[in-house]
C-alpha cells in the first residue's frame, strides 16, 4: 500500500493535546514557582535557627561571665572570711557579706545570707569539710560559701533572647572553701651523720656503698629522723630559723663549718642519686632538706640534680624543691640578711633535714639546731 509522507508524520505524530500537556509540564516558569515557594521556606527554618543560635550565644555567654564573676566573689569572700577565724562569729559573717558585696555579678552586688556561711574544719587527708554549730565554730578552720543568684532567692540571671522560647532566668551558683593555716615554730636537731639518702628508708638500707673508704651508710644508723610536731601539705611555706652548732665531715679534722658549709669544697654524692633521692651539687657541711611522701622511697626514680655550687644559685628568695629532690637550706638566709622560704611540693607528708657529705656520714662530727617554722597562709582549698 502506498503512503504519503506527510501521512506518515501524522501518524506517528502524538496528539496536539498531548503535547501540550507536556509542555505545561517541562515549562521553566512553572520549575521557578516550586523553586521560589522551597526556597522561602528554606529561609524562614534559617532564620528560626539563627535566632535559636543567637539567643542561646547571648545568654550562654551572659550566664558564663555571671558564673565567673560568682565564683571570683565568693572565693574573696571566703578569703577574708576566713582569715578572721578566731573571732566572734558575727565579725566573721559580717566580714563574709562586705567582700561579697564588693564584687558585682551581673553588675549587681553579691548579697550573702547567714545560712550562705558556714563555719567548719577542712581536712587535707580526705579533703574533706565538715560544718561546725554553736559554740564549736571557735574550733573552726575554714570558712565555707556558697554564692546564689537563683530564682528562689529572686535575684537569678535574667536572659534576653531565651524569654521567646520561654525561659526566662537561669539559675547561678558557686562555692568556695578558704582554710586558715596557724603559724607553728618547731626545733629541730641534725646530727652531723644524718645521710639525707637514707631519709625513709627502712633499716638496713644501704647508702655510698663501695666508698673510698669502703665504709657505706646504713639507715639503722646513719638516717634522719623525720621533723616532728609539724604537718607538711602541699603548697606550705616553711622558713628555718635560729640556726646554732657546726659539723665536720671528719671527726679526724678540728675545722667546723655553720650551717652554709665549707664554700672552698663544693661537691657531689660520691654514688650520684641514692634510694629514690636526687643527687646534689652544695658545699660540704651544710645543712640540706629533702621531702617525702609516705611511700619507701627506695625504689622510686630520683628527681633531676639541683645545683647550688655558687653564690648566686644559693641567694634565691624562695624555693620550690620536688618529692625526694635534695635541696639546699644552709643558713636559709639571702645575702640581705632576708629569710628564704621553701615551698612543700604536691604530695608531701614529711621533712627531712640533714647535713651534707660525699660519702661516709658516719665519721661526721657535730650537730645543729634548726627552728622550722611554718608560716600563717590563707588558701582556696575547694
Amino acid at each position: 500500500m502506498n503512503v504519503e509522507r506527510n501521512d506518515l508524520i501524522e501518524s506517528i505524530a502524538p496528539p496536539k493535546t498531548r503535547i501540550r500537556s507536556l509542555i505545561a509540564r517541562t515549562t521553566p516558569l512553572a520549575n521557578g514557582r516550586r523553586a521560589r515557594g522551597t526556597a522561602l521556606v528554606l529561609i524562614v527554618t534559617s532564620m528560626i535557627v539563627l535566632i535559636g543560635l543567637t539567643s542561646l550565644a547571648v545568654d550562654v555567654g551572659r550566664v558564663q561571665i555571671a558564673k565567673t564573676e560568682l565564683q571570683r566573689a565568693a572565693d574573696a569572700s571566703a578569703r577574708y572570711a576566713v582569715s578572721l577565724v578566731g573571732s566572734s562569729v558575727a565579725t566573721v559573717r559580717a566580714a563574709a557579706k562586705d567582700a561579697a558585696d564588693d564584687n558585682k555579678v551581673d553588675s549587681s552586688a553579691l548579697i550573702l545570707a547567714n545560712n550562705d556561711i558556714e563555719f567548719g574544719t577542712w581536712s587535707r587527708q580526705a579533703r574533706t569539710f565538715t560544718v561546725l554549730t554553736g559554740n564549736a565554730r571557735a574550733n573552726a578552720n575554714a570558712i565555707r560559701i556558697t554564692a546564689r543568684r537563683t530564682r528562689a532567692t529572686g535575684n537569678a540571671i535574667p536572659l534576653v533572647f531565651g524569654q521567646i522560647f520561654g525561659t526566662q532566668f537561669c539559675d547561678v551558683t558557686a562555692r568556695s572553701t578558704a582554710m586558715l593555716t596557724h603559724p607553728i615554730n618547731v626545733d629541730a636537731t641534725i646530727d652531723s651523720t644524718d645521710n639525707p639518702f637514707l631519709a625513709g628508708c627502712p633499716p638496713g638500707t644501704m647508702s655510698n656503698v663501695g666508698n673510698p673508704h669502703n665504709n657505706p651508710d646504713d639507715a639503722t644508723t646513719e638516717a634522719p629522723p623525720a621533723v616532728s610536731g609539724i604537718d607538711v601539705y602541699d603548697g606550705q611555706e616553711l622558713t628555718f630559723d635560729s640556726i646554732t652548732g657546726t659539723a665536720n665531715n671528719d671527726s679526724n679534722w678540728d675545722a667546723i663549718y655553720g650551717p652554709d658549709g665549707n664554700f672552698n669544697w663544693v661537691t657531689t654524692a660520691w654514688a650520684g642519686a641514692e634510694n629514690g633521692k636526687s643527687d646534689l651539687r652544695a658545699p660540704i657541711n651544710c645543712i640540706v632538706g629533702v621531702f617525702l611522701n609516705d611511700s619507701d622511697p627506695t625504689s622510686m626514680t630520683p628527681p633531676a640534680m639541683l645545683d647550688f655550687s655558687t653564690t648566686a644559685s644559693r641567694d634565691f628568695s624562695q624555693l620550690a624543691p620536688e618529692l625526694r629532690q635534695t635541696f639546699f637550706i644552709g643558713d636559709s638566709l639571702r645575702d640581705d640578711g632576708t629569710p628564704q622560704r621553701f615551698i612543700v611540693p604536691p604530695g608531701a607528708t614529711r621533712l627531712y633535714i640533714c647535713n651534707w657529705d660525699s660519702y661516709e656520714w658516719n665519721n661526721n662530727n657535730g650537730t645543729r639546731n634548726v627552728v622550722v617554722k611554718k608560716l600563717r597562709t590563707i588558701s582556696l582549698v575547694k
